[in-house]
């Protein structure tokens, strides 16, 4: 538990990332395994416009 896969896809480019976040958090549950993976999302959406912003 707590391995998670992402993907985040503009036009252009696609990130994608495992996430083995019992690597890095201790006692995870269900909630925070979503909102770890939820953040972590978000901030891959921004390196995505950023990047295409520096294009």
């Amino acid at each position: 538990m707590g391995t998670v896969y992402v993907s985040v896809r503009s036009r252009q480019k696609e990130i994608v990332r495992r996430l083995e976040l019992y690597k890095e958090y201790e006692n995870l549950d269900r909630r925070k395994i979503r909102m770890l993976t939820t953040e972590t999302a978000l901030r891959m959406v921004l390196e995505l416009y950023e990047q295409k912003a520096e294009a």
